[in-house]
């Protein structure tokens, strides 16, 4: 064998020896970042764990953090229960929901705000008003007569006075508790309506009642 040949056998061995080290420390540094990140995953859940406990511990034996921590929850209940009344709406939350229903002439969601008093009045006198208005609809689409939208065009919120006056009334008429009622807001609905083809706008005053904390849609006005 020549010299040259022997060179190039020594410098492929050298390079099949350099490629196995390079593989056997890759393979080494994987392993030692495995463990690494393994090492430090149970480091965090001791800390984690070892948090809980003394959170624990701490609001078992110390009063005033526990006073503190109690409080904090209080506040956060509070503005849930804020925060659900706000995206509900109040008095305008129940008139929108009673205009859309309105709109979509779906008879069983009118009635969805209407008082369940107010409701059986009606059935005292053999008059279902969900299907009274279920029977008033079909006639209007029979007709070619539909609602388009409505806009809540104005409102005006009830004197205390004529709120009292406005509670007695109820309870005469309906039977609702007259110490239930809390407040009354006036409401003018302005509806878009076609009447085959005819374009007209209605416009419709309802009077929104709240009632052992709910508002409840009367369609007239109770001033």
């Amino acid at each position: 064998m020549s010299n040259e040949e022997n060179v190039n056998k020594d410098v492929k061995e050298s390079g099949t020896v350099n490629s196995k080290n390079s593989g056997d420390t890759t393979n080494n540094q994987q392993i030692i970042n495995t463990e690494a990140a393994k090492a430090k995953a149970n480091e965090m859940a001791a800390k984690a764990k070892a948090g809980v406990g003394n959170f624990t511990e701490k609001f078992k034996s110390d009063k005033k953090f526990k006073t503190n921590v109690i409080g904090i929850g209080i506040v956060v209940i509070v503005v849930i229960v804020l925060l659900v009344v706000y995206l509900t709406g109040g008095s305008k939350g129940a008139v929108k929901g009673f205009a859309k229903a309105y709109v979509k002439m779906d008879a069983k969601e009118v009635v969805k705000y209407m008082h369940e008093d107010y409701l059986a009045y009606y059935e005292d006198l053999d008059i279902d008003l969900e299907d009274s208005l279920d029977d008033g609809f079909d006639d209007l689409k029979d007709e070619d007569y539909e609602y388009l939208s409505y806009e809540i065009n104005d409102s005006e919120k009830i004197e205390k006075d004529d709120v009292e006056d406005i509670a007695e009334s109820l309870e005469e008429l309906y039977d609702i508790n007259e110490n239930d009622v809390k407040a009354a807001v006036l409401y003018t609905i302005k509806f878009k309506v076609d009447d085959d083809g005819d374009k007209d706008t209605l416009k419709n005053d309802v009077t929104a009642v709240k009632i052992s904390g709910k508002w409840y849609i009367f369609p007239v006005d109770l001033t």
